[in-house]
């Protein structure tokens, strides 16, 4: 901060020459460089420390690029571009890296830059993370946590430590006192006008986890109460807090129909629920202070209902504040159909261990997968260049989704695309940034493939350059694949001699190396296109017309493409019967 040109040309690094590079002044005021900063590089050379320019840009919305060291991926979670530097770049360097070493970062830059959609997800990605570091946060942390160590000589009188079943419900007496019914039952318009949602699986995501064992559950997210009738029923002797600011979500504020409802939503919530007011406390706030409001009484929750809003901000907001604040409430929601709360979820489950159970359409819960704050386990050698790619339109069979939280779990990196209705730009793009971003062994998975995670491990891992899965044709008898000339008989299963030849592959279950989508770039002089914004894509799986016997005309889809172009280069195909 404190550097001039000068200072970097003493050090070898001139960059007056190019004139393209200015260095502002140095100043004691962040607001005159966070104010104009459009991306943030942190390229710690150490394996120590935490830069606090990282937490400063993060506070500022700024997408950041950073390196591996340090406690910079933990610091950054799913809000930066982490990347690797190579392990001779350290503080004691004194070479530079070189051309080719700088490439994924000048790439990333490029891309933050001119694709403004990828640049505002990572702005909002970085204010997201942010606001573990807000001040009702941290306050309300470190009072908990200051008041903890003292309660270990002495307790405080009117709260004290929750021990017991009867000091928790003391504790909620407390809490229902706080926040107190009106004295008598509000009058309003009764009314079947929009009176809540609860169905498609949600409901039955709750009546797996709820009884008459349960004490507690907080609810986020209320309207008229629907749900909190059904969970009070359900679970006969627990207490719900219903958080809710009861003045919609903002879909609902921007629609005519609600505003009606809206303007008495509070009161018709009151009304509806008037006979369970002895073990419903409503808390008329946001989300994430009712939160730090029931933690602030002592409560240990054991559920946490969430159907609030349905943004991805709003939604991985509120599950990273449950697992801190509450960490062995089950988490169960409502509004997977959501793709901000499908990506939040999945995020979320993946960050912390987790699987997602899908109940129906709409309805989810998370499940430990391993012990709470378990770390991930390091990849075994050879998986951490390895990326599996599942392209979908509108979501992801359960089957193939809980597989896929397995191979997660083996170290293998997922990467899932929504809103995919043209499959062949879907499938060049995913494996265009795949080869951007250095994976050696890439895989295609179609979402509604059912598979076991040990097959797709084994393919991962064989040495040939593309091989396949083969499988059924959906709703007709035949499969996907069609195999070379000569092979009259396939066996399956353990029995299978070995890998059998094909000529054109489905890509529903195919696996392909680096190496053969480079030389296909170079024999076939496949062009990058899209470079005005962002990296650029390959067109491998471009549909294609191709001459057939007899004069006429064959158009090939995007895999039987793929495969023909392959064909061009006299690269060979091998299927794995799995």
């Amino acid at each position: 901060a404190q550097g001039t040109e000068v200072t970097l040309a003493g050090c070898g690094l001139d960059l007056r020459a190019h004139g393209t590079i200015n260095l502002m002044a140095p100043t004691t005021d962040p607001r005159k460089y966070w104010g104009v900063a459009r991306i943030c590089l942190v390229p710690l050379l150490g394996w120590e420390g935490q830069p606090p320019e990282a937490v400063e840009a993060l506070i500022n919305g700024i997408p950041i690029i950073a390196s591996d060291r340090g406690s910079l991926p933990e610091t950054l979670g799913a809000a930066g571009i982490v990347l690797s530097l190579p392990d001779r770049i350290t503080p004691a360097t004194r070479i530079l890296p070189t051309a080719e070493e700088v490439v994924p970062w000048t790439e990333a830059i490029i891309r933050l830059w001119d694709d403004r959609e990828f640049a505002e997800d990572h702005c909002r990605k970085a204010l997201t993370q942010a606001r573990r570091w807000s001040p009702d946060i941290l306050e309300t942390r470190y009072a908990r946590f200051f008041s903890s160590l003292g309660s270990r000589h002495t307790v405080s009188a009117d709260l004290p430590l929750i021990q017991t079943e009867d000091a928790a419900r003391r504790r909620i007496k407390f809490l229902a006192e706080a926040f107190p019914w009106p004295s008598e039952r509000p009058s309003v318009e009764a009314s079947n006008e929009h009176p809540g949602w609860l169905g498609a699986g949600a409901d039955e995501a709750l009546a797996r986890v709820l009884s008459a064992r349960t004490r507690l559950v907080i609810e986020l997210g209320a309207w008229r109460g629907m749900s909190t009738r059904f969970i009070a029923d359900l679970a006969p002797n627990a207490t719900v807090i219903s958080i809710d600011h009861w003045e919609g979500s903002p879909e609902h504020r921007t629609q005519e129909k609600f505003q009606r409802v809206l303007a008495t939503l509070y009161d018709t919530f009151l009304a509806e629920c008037w006979a369970y007011r002895d073990r419903v406390i409503p808390l008329r706030m946001t989300s994430l202070v009712g939160l730090l409001t029931v933690a602030d009484y002592g409560l240990s929750p054991d559920l946490i209902y969430i159907d609030a809003e349905h943004s991805y901000e709003a939604v991985i907001s509120e599950l990273e504040l449950s697992r801190h604040l509450f960490p062995r409430a089950t988490l169960v929601g409502d509004d997977y159909d959501w793709e901000g709360v499908q990506r939040a979820v999945g995020e979320f489950a993946w960050r912390h261990g987790l699987t997602v159970e899908r109940v129906g359409w709409r309805g989810w819960r998370l499940a430990e997968r391993r012990p709470a704050g378990a770390l991930v386990a390091s990849p075994p050698p050879g998986r951490s260049k390895a990326v599996v790619m599942v392209p979908h339109l509108s979501g992801i069979e359960w089957e193939c989704e809980q597989n896929l939280r397995q191979l997660e779990q083996a170290g293998v990196r997922v990467v899932r695309r929504i809103g995919s209705s043209a499959i062949d730009v879907a499938r060049n793009a995913m494996i265009s940034d795949a080869l951007h971003d250095g994976f050696e062994s890439m895989m295609f998975i179609d979402a509604d493939i059912g598979f076991d995670p040990q097959d797709v491990l084994r393919l991962l891992a064989r040495p040939e350059s593309v091989v396949c899965g083969i499988y059924a044709k959906k709703g007709q008898r035949g499969l996907a694949s069609h195999f070379a000339d000569g092979v009259i008989e396939v066996l399956f299963g353990p029995d299978a001699p070995g890998l059998y030849p094909v000529q054109y592959a489905a890509t529903g279950f195919l696996r392909i190396k680096a190496n053969v989508l480079r030389k296909m770039i170079e024999e076939l002089k496949l062009p990058l296109c899209n470079t005005k914004w962002g990296r650029g894509v390959w067109p491998f799986f471009m549909p294609m017309i191709t001459p057939h016997e007899g004069g006429k005309l064959h158009y090939l889809g995007e895999d039987w493409a793929f495969s023909y172009r392959l064909g061009l280069k006299q690269a060979r195909l091998e299927a794995r019967v799995v």
